[in-house]
């Protein structure tokens, strides 16, 4: 069965959503517990754990030290293009000043595909590097200037550079 995994932040993070190549059955992280550095949750049935700093969490049920705010619905469209499903409530708010954040798969999750809600602010880009050998990624559903699929903050736009990339309020799916 193919896999989605889901990770969120909002305002100056980015939300992360992991899915395979081919998003035929797409399944979402259930976001369930947390402490004071890990964020726990099951994807289809294989644990999930998010280490870093954080702002915050919603879990799959709402609940949690964020809004309980369907960010990836109202509106959606940032997140269906190409066959994409937008995912349920529940996401890790990624600290802004963090150096680094891992995810841990149980088991193996091939090609995953990252979600992002709010990365930066339309005058605040932000950068995210990926690990050196990460390998080249597509945007495949955004809410860029233009395209009618602004997300809850608004429009926004990107620019990917090897493995870095840069939003300015960018919501979508790598």
């Amino acid at each position: 069965m193919q896999k989605f995994a889901t990770l969120g932040t909002i305002a100056l993070g980015a939300v992360l959503h992991l899915a395979p190549a081919s998003v035929t059955a797409q399944e979402w992280t259930q976001w369930t517990s947390a402490d004071a550095g890990n964020v726990f949750g099951t994807l289809d049935g294989i644990d999930v754990t998010y280490t870093g700093a954080r702002n915050g969490v919603q879990f799959f049920d709402g609940t949690g030290t964020m809004s309980t705010f369907d960010y990836f619905g109202s509106p959606s469209s940032p997140y269906t293009q190409n066959g994409l499903t937008a995912p349920p409530r529940g996401f890790v708010q990624i600290n802004a000043a963090v150096q680094n954040v891992t995810i841990t798969f149980a088991e193996a999750v091939i090609n995953p595909y990252l979600a992002f809600i709010s990365v930066g602010r339309s005058s605040v880009p932000i950068t995210y590097d990926f690990a050196a050998g990460t390998p080249t990624f597509d945007v495949l559903s955004n809410n860029n200037t233009g395209s009618g699929n602004c997300g809850y903050w608004g429009c926004g736009s990107y620019t990917i550079t090897a493995s870095s990339l840069t939003g300015r309020e960018l919501c979508g799916t790598l």
